[in-house]
């Protein structure tokens, strides 16, 4: 969304979403924009806040799959939810250059570990960019 945002008439979407994240990458700067990825860290100021009965943590990619909302009824005491919800602000595709895939990997590999001990299975987009990056 900030690639988007900040896009230059007659630059591509791809071009400033690669500027934005080699930034990130090399320079370590945009601390905003991988604290809201944190989840390990925003998951565990939850649970220190949070009684375990009364939190939920799944995977939107699971949420949005039909029928994927039952599970968050269920925790809720909601009867089941039918349909599929109509995604919010949703991102442009974007092509990731070739020489930011491993310094990415680098940066989410413990956040894919933490989710697969902690939430469970990845959705299948994860394990495809993880597939990508091999």
């Amino acid at each position: 969304m900030a690639a988007a945002r900040s896009t230059r008439e007659g630059r591509a979407l791809s071009h400033e979403a690669n500027n934005i994240l080699a930034r990130i990458l090399t320079k370590r700067r945009a601390p905003h924009v991988t604290a809201r990825g944190d989840y390990p860290a925003i998951v565990s100021r939850l649970t220190g806040a949070v009684p375990p009965d009364r939190l939920f943590v799944g995977y939107m990619e699971s949420l949005v799959a039909p029928g994927g909302q039952g599970p968050l009824a269920a925790f809720l005491g909601l009867p089941g939810l039918n349909g599929r919800p109509e995604p919010v602000h949703v991102g442009l595709p974007a092509d990731m250059r070739a020489d930011l895939v491993q310094p990415a990997l680098a940066l989410l590999r413990p956040h894919y570990d933490w989710a697969l001990q902690t939430v469970g299975p990845l959705p299948s987009a994860w394990l495809a960019s993880l597939a990508r990056a091999a």
